[in-house]
């Protein structure tokens, strides 16, 4: 008599995210989840990778779920990014804390605080001003000279708009909502 394979039933969309939410937690490894949910370790990986099974991390905003790495990952605004980084500036120069004390108290590594340290002093974090045009002096006399600071003004307004927009289509497309940003 020859041996028949039992199936097991298909998983549900519910139940596959939350095997991939259990998962992605670290609390127990992956082997040991595909033991109790009686799955397969490609399944398991497929589902993790599956972006409408990505969970949606509740409650917890600014996390992006990264396919790559198969764990979420913590998206920090510009503004978020500035204040942590005069805040790490102020209390070292003033010798209250630690560069390293203040990214412990965010939870960002020191080596990416440093990073936007050196963003901040290239200039590259400051938040993105509006335009102010001035209007050209009729007693200054050289219009020439006038039009030339004019157009480094909005040459450096585009050229900021530019990398705020270069930010946001990188950010979506890390959370696999566009296609990746034309460099």
């Amino acid at each position: 008599m020859a041996k028949t394979k039992k199936r097991r039933p298909r998983l549900s969309d519910e139940l596959k995210r939350q095997v991939v939410a259990e998962a992605l937690s670290g609390r127990w490894p992956k082997q040991a989840i595909c033991r109790k949910y009686r799955i397969s370790s490609t399944a398991l990986y497929a589902w993790i990778h599956d972006k409408s099974l990505a969970p949606a991390a509740p409650g917890k905003k600014g996390l992006v779920y990264n396919p790559k790495t198969g764990r979420l990952r913590r998206v920090w605004t510009r503004e978020q990014k500035l204040r942590i980084v005069e805040e790490a500036l102020a209390s070292s120069k003033e010798g209250t804390r630690s560069k390293a004390d203040v990214s412990r108290s965010y939870g960002v590594k020191l080596s990416l605080l440093y990073k936007w340290i050196d963003a901040y002093k290239a200039g590259k974090l400051n938040p993105v001003q509006t335009p102010q045009v001035a209007e050209p002096d009729p007693a200054a006399g050289d219009l020439a000279s006038q039009e030339t600071a004019l157009r480094v003004k909005i040459g450096n307004t585009v050229s900021q708009l530019i990398d705020e927009l270069d930010d946001y289509l990188t950010l979506k497309h890390r959370r696999g909502t566009i296609s990746p940003p034309l460099r």
